[in-house]
């Protein structure tokens, strides 16, 4: 009686398909995965300009968020930009617009490539008004605004597709 050592060829076909399969569904994911933490970077570094308006609208209200928007907004884009940020604007009523960068070497998708994700300030889960009076919670959306709608805050939509989004921003 012979003995069989080894695998058959049948068998490590069978090995190979079900780590190709595995591949398939892994790259995708991982790859969704990395553009969210550089998406939450760029994010992050936002939180200077929210804390900026959250400290103009309790110290001088609409009219102090109208000038920190007026004098934010004429510095140089070159003063703005980091390695995930192109741009930042801030609206008059305190609504920040981050636009993400359009590099192609930073490993990001062309579909997360020059769009952007939208920080609004509410007060009393309502948009600034000058009659708003209170702290502020930030609604962030992107072309979804589920988390920010669940939690009854007024959100202004970006347009990053929602898939790329830190779940915070969905």
């Amino acid at each position: 009686m012979k003995k069989n050592h080894g695998f058959t060829l049948i068998e490590l076909m069978i090995v190979v398909a079900i780590i190709g399969i595995l591949a398939a569904v892994a790259i995708p994911a991982y790859q969704r995965h990395v553009a969210r933490v550089k998406i939450s970077e760029a994010l992050v570094i936002a939180s200077a300009t929210k804390t900026m308006v959250s400290e103009s609208f309790l110290v001088g209200g609409m009219a102090m968020v109208v000038s920190t928007a007026t004098d934010y907004n004429s510095k140089a884009i070159t003063e703005k930009q980091t390695r995930y940020v192109s741009n930042m604007q801030i609206a008059n009523d305190g609504v920040i617009t981050v636009t993400l960068t359009t590099n192609t070497s930073l490993g990001l998708p062309t579909a997360v490539l020059g769009k952007t994700v939208v920080l609004t300030p509410n007060v009393s889960k309502a948009k600034l008004t000058v009659t708003s009076n209170g702290t502020i919670d930030w609604a962030c959306a992107t072309a979804t605004s589920t988390s920010a709608t669940a939690k009854g805050l007024a959100a202004d939509l970006g347009d990053l597709p929602a898939i790329y989004a830190p779940s915070e921003c969905r």
